[in-house]
């Protein structure tokens, strides 16, 4: 499909979140709504399965109310089978034109096989602080091959009615996190921590790399690893690691099977004191739960924190399957994705806690 870029399309793409969704459609249009846009389908893959009817009801119809012609299909996976699902689609030719990506190797892996495009100088990348295209970039910084769209907050989140109840105050430090999860076990009514690992990424995607820029000073650790200065067996890594094994004990009943649906369940109920999640969870709670506003800043290690964890969150265009190195689509190949995942940010990070 060859396209005509109009200049000056991008400029709602740094704006709040909600605004960073439409300026998917508003991206699209810049590559595809030009004088010699041709009709066709885009498909755009997602782990985001919550996001479908954002998509359906919202997103596309006002893209498409600008592009007559031009039909997209918002096709996400569930987020375990993402991964594998897409690498396969990818291998076999059959993947959507526009994709989300996961930060780091996983993405730098489709990069390297030729399936994602080099978007350095693409219009639109200007918007993004070095800080914000990290995880999308090859090792040495030159190749950037995702655009951040979104970002999310990881922390905990707090039920105040049952901190009031236990005449608990949110913690400050770890040893008062400790202490707090140790009073809320003893009474025996409710689940310390609202955490399952049937699924797993919730313990490494939300709460490992959550906590650990506490300990390996967030990206100075992670680019010492890259460079050999670290090793992942060094005390700054392990710590992470010691943090969260201490935190096994604090689980639900039957945690091992539990699901993330399971938590999001159990928190709403009122059955646990806190709960290790991130924003996109907000919009599920609405209507669930009242949330009281909160600037509580989750409790700290011996290294003082300085910034909450972010998520910065990515799309890219595919390259084509098989041995050709062009794209599969035209520029501009990305859109929105609210992605569930931390980076280890540039400074000691500690995420935002959500009281409710």
């Amino acid at each position: 499909m060859q396209t005509e870029k109009k200049p000056g399309r991008f400029s709602l793409i740094p704006r709040r979140p909600l605004l960073a969704a439409c300026a998917l459609a508003l991206g699209l249009a810049g590559g595809l709504g030009a004088a010699h846009t041709q009709a066709g389908t885009l498909t755009i893959e997602s782990w985001r399965v919550d996001d479908l009817p954002l998509w359906q009801e919202v997103l596309i119809p006002a893209f498409q109310r600008s592009n007559p012609g031009i039909t997209v299909k918002f096709s996400p996976t569930a987020p375990t089978e993402y991964d594998s699902s897409l690498a396969a689609r990818l291998a076999g030719g059959t993947a959507g034109d526009l994709v989300a990506c996961r930060p780091f190797d996983v993405s730098l892996s489709l990069y390297n096989k030729g399936h994602l495009e080099k978007l350095d100088g693409k219009p639109g990348m200007e918007y993004f602080a070095p800080a914000a295209k990290a995880a999308w970039q090859t090792d040495d910084g030159k190749d950037t091959f995702c655009m951040p769209m979104a970002s999310v907050i990881h922390g905990f989140f707090y039920n105040t009615k049952i901190f009031k109840e236990l005449n608990l105050e949110p913690p400050k430090t770890e040893a008062e996190f400790f202490k707090l999860l140790d009073t809320v076990k003893a009474n025996g009514k409710y689940a310390p921590l609202v955490m399952g690992t049937a699924e797993q990424w919730e313990s490494h995607q939300v709460l490992f790399t959550g906590i650990g820029p506490n300990y390996w000073k967030g990206e100075e650790g992670r680019k010492a690893l890259i460079a050999g200065r670290a090793k992942f067996t060094d005390p700054q890594f392990v710590a992470a690691w010691e943090y969260e094994a201490r935190l096994g004990k604090y689980l639900p009943k039957g945690a091992s099977a539990q699901t993330y649906s399971d938590s999001q369940n159990m928190f709403a109920l009122g059955k646990g004191a806190v709960y290790p999640a991130g924003s996109w969870d907000i919009a599920y709670f609405n209507g669930k739960m009242d949330f009281a506003a909160s600037r509580h800043r989750c409790p700290r290690t011996a290294m003082p924190a300085t910034s909450p964890t972010t998520t910065t969150s990515a799309w890219a265009s595919t390259g084509s399957p098989g041995t050709r190195k062009t794209p599969t689509s035209s520029w501009p190949g990305w859109a929105r994705r609210n992605s569930p995942i931390s980076i280890p940010t540039r400074s000691p990070a500690s995420s935002r806690c959500r009281t409710i």
